[in-house]
C-alpha cells in the first residue's frame, strides 16, 4: 500500500472519529462522508470503497462506491482482503488519541465495552499489540 493511500485513509478515519454526529443531521453527515470518499477515490485512484460509519448503535451511513471488477458494482455485502492493514490504521489512530490525551494505553476497555469478559483487565495497549486474548 502506498504511503499516500495510507495517509488518505488515516485522514478519513481521523475525520470520522472527530465528527460530531449530534451537530448535523444524519443525511448531511452521510453526504459529507460520501464526498470525502469520492474525492479520496479520485486522488488515490481507488477502484472500490465500502464504508460503514456508526455512532453508538446508530448507523450514520453504509454505502459502497465504485466497481470491484470492471462492470461489477461494489456492494456493502462484499468483502475485500486488506492484508491486515487495518491494524496499522487503528494503531496509528490510537496513538494520535494518546498524543491528544483522549485515552491512555493503560486504559481498560471496560469504559467502552463493560460486558466483555475481563474488560477490566484488558488495556488498549494489549489490543493494539494483539496480546489481549480476544
Amino acid at each position: 500500500m502506498s504511503s499516500r493511500l495510507l495517509t488518505s485513509s488515516f485522514i478519513l478515519l481521523t475525520f470520522l472519529a472527530r465528527s460530531t454526529p449530534a451537530a448535523t443531521s444524519q443525511p448531511a453527515q452521510a453526504s459529507a462522508i460520501a464526498k470525502i470518499v469520492q474525492n479520496a477515490m479520485k486522488t488515490e485512484h481507488l477502484r472500490a470503497v465500502i464504508v460503514k460509519v456508526t455512532h453508538g448503535d446508530k448507523v450514520i451511513m453504509s454505502q459502497a462506491f465504485g466497481e470491484s471488477m470492471t462492470g461489477v458494482a461494489a456492494t456493502t455485502a462484499m468483502h475485500f482482503r486488506n492484508g491486515a492493514v487495518a491494524f496499522a490504521y487503528l494503531g496509528t489512530l490510537l496513538m494520535q488519541f494518546v498524543d491528544e490525551h483522549k485515552v491512555k494505553l493503560d486504559d481498560t476497555i471496560e469504559r467502552w465495552m463493560p460486558t466483555l469478559p475481563e474488560a477490566n483487565k484488558v488495556t488498549l495497549k494489549m489490543l493494539a499489540n494483539q496480546t489481549s486474548g480476544y
